[in-house]
């Protein structure tokens, strides 16, 4: 079983339009939707300050809600 419900993106210049932007938005709805955080970041960025990406992402990890284990597996 998954720990975090996180989805990482990262954005090209497809995102950047009209209609990407619009698909983006229905697909983060989607996945807000089934309890899964969204992270979006522009390629450029991960390519020249990968860093600051993976402590961005380290921040978000650490304070996602942890669900409590289902009835299965808490009864062993």
């Amino acid at each position: 079983m998954l720990k975090e419900k996180l989805c990482i993106e990262l954005d090209g210049q497809p995102h950047f339009t009209q209609s990407g932007r619009f698909r983006d938005l229905e697909k983060t709805s989607y996945l807000e939707n089934q309890r899964i955080f969204v992270l979006r970041f522009e390629n450029k960025l991960v390519f020249e300050n990968l860093e600051f990406v993976l402590n961005i992402i380290q921040n978000k990890v650490k304070k996602i809600p942890t669900s409590p284990p289902a009835m299965s597996e808490a009864n062993g």
